[in-house]
């Protein structure tokens, strides 16, 4: 389980750095995703987050 948290920890921030680092920068500089795409990205996202209080606090 211990193995199992460690990967969803690396996972879940890593995403989220991706989600949090998205900004338009000028006209030169375009960061392009369909919309499923950055709905999918959202999602994985944030089940990620719920595995991880689940398996951070099992017993609530």
């Amino acid at each position: 389980a211990a193995q199992l948290a460690e990967l969803l920890q690396y996972l879940h921030l890593r995403i989220r750095g991706l989600v949090q680092s998205v900004k338009a920068k000028g006209k030169s500089e375009r960061i392009t995703l369909e919309q499923r795409q950055w709905q999918n990205l959202i999602d994985i996202e944030d089940r990620l987050a719920g595995y991880l209080r689940t398996i951070g606090e099992p017993g609530e």
